[in-house]
């Protein structure tokens, strides 16, 4: 049954409160990317106004050729404030999807930078965008478990949010299989 007007605000609210939570009980390093290409500006700037250590998950010159929009890999620190903010602002916008690796930062980006690009046909190159969560959500059930492990890489888990907005979703690879975990119950 979905909620709507101003009581769904208030469940939203405190769900967001709830995947704060969840956040700070990671023992692993928690990472975030986000795509500045929903709105470049205002992203750019919340993420710029912010402590963090980020880095573009392109290329310098593909960085040049889309005008600096497309996704940043940051490093969360939690309780500055940031992912709480983050979570206040792009939650059930499609801005971003959280991950945790036992990697740091450099290495965690060149994992994720040799998945941003795809061979389509007869050697054309295309973008894929699995950091957008509507694409990742649907993206990792459909791999092999080859295709999970090159996919996974470092990574321990994938957290977005569902199509709602309101749950919070956890892959993770328990090879060969893919874990699906709906952190607020059901779908």
């Amino acid at each position: 049954m979905m909620i709507a007007g101003p009581a769904r605000d208030d469940v939203l609210a405190e769900r967001r409160r709830c995947i704060v939570e969840c956040f700070y009980t990671i023992t692993t390093p928690l990472y975030v990317i986000v795509d500045s290409a929903h709105d470049h500006r205002g992203i750019t700037s919340f993420v710029g106004k912010n402590p963090l250590n980020y880095c573009a998950l392109f290329g310098k010159q593909l960085v040049e050729i889309t005008d600096g929009r497309g996704p940043y890999l940051a490093a969360l620190s939690v309780g500055d404030g940031f992912l709480e903010s983050l979570i206040d602002k792009a939650w059930g916008k499609s801005w971003c999807i959280f991950l945790t690796g036992t990697v740091d930062l450099p290495t965690l980006r060149r994992h994720l930078a040799r998945l941003v690009s795809v061979k389509i046909d007869e050697g054309n190159v295309a973008l894929f965008r699995f950091y957008d969560p509507r694409v990742l959500r649907h993206y990792l059930p459909t791999c092999l478990p080859d295709e999970l492990n090159r996919f996974f890489g470092p990574i321990t888990s994938f957290y977005t949010e569902s199509g709602n907005g309101e749950n919070l979703i956890r892959f993770s690879l328990d090879y060969p299989c893919l874990e699906v975990n709906y952190i607020f119950g059901s779908r």
